[in-house]
């Protein structure tokens, strides 16, 4: 049923099943952890489906992303131009550095740009051709706006990453786009919940790593895939794993882990 187009809400599958709301979570939650479907806000879509909007990834793994959001915000110094990739992972770091008034902020997505608008932060819109659902842009005006600038620091987003290819892309524009990003500044993060190392690669596309990239992680990365952090580091790359942060369904996705 999941495998169908805009996957199926709690609500619908509870009413389907005769179970209640959280018997449908706990069944999505080892679902997802068997990487047979990806858990949005309300619901769920099969892995076979390729792009799921930034609306509905906006709450999932909210405890993850807000962890990692402060401990990527922690690294940003007054003075600093950051690069902010599409995503709600660096939309949630937006959201913390908005009202810094002595930072820059150059936006590539949407939801960067939404988090960051009512800011004091100074706030650069690097435009070119938006991509749907995802709503980051590409192309080759936004490579040229990206020659312009000289971010201190980089915060990017992914959908899966592998260790040995780089983060998954939808299409050749965004991996392009990513790893030209990658190479601006002298400080890129990566900031990938413990999910994105758990979903398999829908796409073809790959925007490989620098020795100069670390990432920024949850603590269930480092309970339910140790080895990844331990193979991350042991290629050179920096790997924080953010604070955990007071949820009350941190026990159950660590179970389900």
């Amino acid at each position: 049923m999941l495998k169908e187009p805009g996957g199926l809400s709690i609500h619908q599958l509870a009413e389907t099943f005769s179970v209640s709301p959280s018997t449908v979570r706990r069944d999505l939650r080892a679902l997802e952890a068997g990487r047979q479907v990806l858990r949005v806000y309300g619901g769920a879509v099969g892995m076979a489906q390729t792009e799921v909007s930034w609306h509905d990834k906006e709450h999932a793994q909210a405890r993850a992303k807000r962890s990692i959001a402060l401990a990527a915000a922690q690294l940003v110094n007054d003075g600093d131009l950051v690069l902010l990739d599409a995503g709600t992972s660096t939309a949630a770091v937006a959201a913390l550095l908005a009202d810094n008034e002595t930072l820059t902020l150059a936006a590539i997505g949407l939801s960067s740009l939404v988090a960051a608008a009512d800011g004091k932060a100074e706030l650069l819109v690097v435009g070119g051709r938006l991509r749907r659902p995802n709503a980051g842009v590409s192309g080759s005006f936004s490579e040229m706006m990206l020659d312009l600038i000289q971010p201190t620091k980089a915060f990017m987003g992914c959908d899966s990453f592998d260790i040995d290819r780089g983060l998954n892309c939808p299409d050749f524009d965004q991996a392009t786009l990513k790893m030209r990003s990658m190479g601006r500044p002298s400080a890129n993060w990566v900031l990938a919940d413990y999910t994105k190392f758990r979903t398999p690669a829908r796409f073809t596309y790959w925007a490989s790593l620098g020795p100069t990239t670390g990432v920024i992680t949850d603590d269930l990365t480092l309970k339910t895939n140790p080895e990844v952090v331990a193979r991350l580091r042991e290629l050179g790359h920096e790997v924080i794993i953010a604070a955990p942060r007071d949820d009350p369904n941190h026990d159950e996705l660590a179970t389900a882990g």
